[in-house]
């Protein structure tokens, strides 16, 4: 019997199952796991990005687009352009600037993102 004052004596605790055990330790590996994943992805991403920034940069091929037959532009929550050149369409992913008949070139970079620009070199990205 216990005095108010006193403390009880603890209990001893009952040993973990084994299914208690293994559902721990595998708790335990998915939460490094995840961790892991995570500090891969932080250093890996930026990475890949500069990587893929700096072959953006890298003109691979050109060639002509033809000459400038009209632009027509969209305003809406997104700015674009769609070009008619004698050979085709173009449709930009911004509004840009170009004087009738005016020749245009088609460039394809490392990534493989392609870019319409004109007599200046002043190039715009492709949908």
């Amino acid at each position: 019997m216990t005095t108010p004052g006193s403390n009880p004596e603890p209990r001893p605790r009952a040993p973990l199952s084994f299914l208690d055990r293994v559902q721990r330790n595998l708790l335990i590996l998915l939460v490094l796991v995840i961790c892991a994943a995570f500090l891969f992805l932080m250093a890996v991403l930026p990475l890949a990005y500069h990587h893929d920034k700096q072959r953006g940069q890298i003109v691979t091929s050109v060639t002509p687009a033809g000459r400038v037959l009209s632009v027509t532009f969209n305003c809406g929550l997104f700015t674009s352009s769609l070009v008619q050149t004698d050979t085709g369409f173009y449709g930009l992913s911004s509004s840009v600037s170009l004087g009738k008949n005016e020749a245009l070139t088609l460039e394809v970079r490392a990534n493989a993102d392609r870019y319409l620009c004109d007599a200046q070199h002043l190039c715009t990205r492709l949908f």
